[in-house]
């Protein structure tokens, strides 16, 4: 139970410290671009795994469709009006 205890405080320090990094990035598109970079990189890690390893395949149609709002709809987002 202690270590349990110990990895979760663990993690939660880990988000702490991530947040104080990602409040250092003020545009709200760069810190979704990074978002969407975090995640490509953790894709690409899971895919390494062994097949049985694997976390995130049952999940692959989600991701892409997350990563492609991040990348169409929000990061590479135009405002000019079109006519």
């Amino acid at each position: 139970m202690k270590n349990q205890t110990t990895f979760y405080r663990s993690k939660k320090d880990q988000l702490n410290k991530f947040k104080l990094l990602f409040d250092e990035i003020s545009s709200p598109y760069d810190q979704i671009e990074i978002i969407a970079n975090l995640l490509k990189e953790i894709r690409i890690k899971d895919q390494k795994r062994f097949i049985s390893d694997r976390y995130l395949d049952i999940f692959e149609s989600e991701l892409d469709e997350i990563l492609e709002i991040f990348e169409d709809k929000i990061i590479y987002f135009d405002p000019t009006p079109q006519y």
